[in-house]
């Protein structure tokens, strides 16, 4: 009779903790679709430098190179590294792809402007700041010279000329 204790593999710890309730993917499969979106514009933007100029402006021309993107570095993928990447960069690419898709067809738009959302994804700090309705929140009618919203206007405009960085040079 064997007295010997029997050890189980049972580990207490589990692979991918949750996070506020939400479990994290795996790091390849975040590595893997994230290259699935960046990979295939700039496999396009190479492949448009090298056609002829009367395919270069043709919107045809642009989404099947943009479709040949996306299914030809995924295939490559699937093929020499694993399905499962493949499949995964296939994923992102074809995220990328519908993404072009809504901005160019203007579906996004108008989901953004639906939601409230039509300045939310600009870049404020650049000098304007679009999507705020007649100026500063609760402060509309505030501005530099007294006539226009301060989002109208540059930033840069009521600033001293020793501090504007066009006059400097």
């Amino acid at each position: 009779m064997n007295t010997a204790r029997r050890r189980t593999g049972r580990r207490s710890a589990r692979r991918n903790p949750a996070l506020l309730g939400f479990s994290i993917p795996p790091m390849d499969a975040i590595l893997f679709t994230g290259a699935g979106l960046v990979i295939p514009p700039i496999v396009a933007s190479m492949i448009m430098k090298q056609m002829p100029v009367a395919w270069q402006t043709s919107k045809p021309a642009f989404y099947a190179v943009k479709a040949a993107s996306v299914l030809i570095p995924s295939y490559l993928v699937k093929r020499f590294v694993s399905p499962r990447a493949g499949n995964l960069m296939l994923l992102g690419g074809a995220a990328s792809f519908v993404i072009d898709i809504l901005n160019e067809t203007g579906v996004l738009t108008t989901i953004k402007s639906a939601f409230g959302l039509s300045g939310a994804m600009s870049q404020p700090m650049l000098g304007y700041y679009p999507g705020i309705g007649g100026g500063l929140g609760k402060y509309p009618s505030l501005s530099a010279n007294g006539s226009a919203p301060l989002s109208a206007q540059r930033m840069v405009s009521s600033i001293p000329s020793r501090l504007n960085p066009a006059d400097r040079f």
